[in-house]
């Protein structure tokens, strides 16, 4: 994806499917195209050499995976934010744009808060001038984006965390352990129903394993599922959701203020 191009995010319906839809002729009124070469020869470029903002593989630290947001956008919305005098207050700013419903979320989100504020605000005046904005550079752009609209958990090594349910878990190791002819269960049982009934991987799976003390040919007893399960499952219980950020609420501000 090259340098200065927008995109906008598109969630299927489906459970876990996403489809990324990249509008090359979008631009904002404050950043419009800028066609005057258009009537010259072009001369090819490999996507190797382009600056690219994007990756791809979703477990590059600290680069932009394809759901997120052009970082111009982001500039812009901190542009159109500013008041008569040129200042862009962030309390008033992140009030309005990191507004999750849940206490748990909330908690999260007063850490990610300051984290943007320090980032832009360093001194703790409270503000961060118009002028100042425009002469961000993309790293310090790049940094303010994976605060303000962090790394979707679906394009993460971690997702299965996110999207297998602790509880769901919890009540097929229980069920495992209290049915069948033996006292308990053996682990290539729990493989098989975490595989099969839950979509999770078998890696997975032997980790729960591994958290309950147990390898593939032992079995599993409910003393200590009783003893252990809870924190075999930890990971998956303190997972951050499967949920995008609000990009429409960034898009309904830059109509709002006759950008697109």
């Amino acid at each position: 994806m090259v340098d200065g191009y927008s995109h906008q995010f598109v969630i299927n319906d489906a459970e876990l499917t996403l489809a990324y839809s990249i509008w090359f002729s979008f631009f904002t009124k404050s950043r419009p195209f800028e066609g005057s070469h258009c009537d010259k020869e072009l001369q090819m470029k490999a996507v190797s050499d382009v600056d690219v903002l994007w990756t791809f593989d979703g477990s590059a630290d600290g680069d932009l995976q394809m759901e997120h947001m052009d970082i111009h956008v982001l500039r812009t919305v901190l542009l159109t934010s500013g008041d008569g005098n040129g200042l862009i207050f962030l309390d008033k700013f992140t009030n309005h744009f990191f507004n999750s419903d849940t206490v748990k979320q909330k908690n999260e989100e007063d850490d990610i808060r300051r984290q943007f504020c320090d980032i832009l605000d360093p001194t703790g005046r409270g503000y961060v001038t118009v002028k100042e904005v425009k002469a961000l550079s993309i790293d310090t752009l790049k940094k303010l984006l994976l605060k303000f609209d962090p790394t979707d958990v679906l394009n993460t090594v971690d997702l299965e965390y996110s999207i297998i349910n602790a509880e769901v878990i919890t009540n097929v190791v229980t069920y495992l352990a209290t049915v069948g002819p033996d006292p308990g269960f053996h682990a290539n049982e729990l493989i098989d129903a975490y595989v099969q009934q839950l979509g999770g991987t078998r890696e997975k799976a032997q980790e729960i394993l591994a958290g309950l003390g147990a390898h593939e040919d032992e079995l599993v007893t409910m003393e200590m599922v009783n003893e252990k399960l809870e924190k075999a499952i930890t990971k998956f219980r303190n997972a951050r959701p499967n949920e995008p950020a609000n990009h429409r609420l960034w898009f309904k501000h830059l109509i709002q203020h006759n950008e697109i």
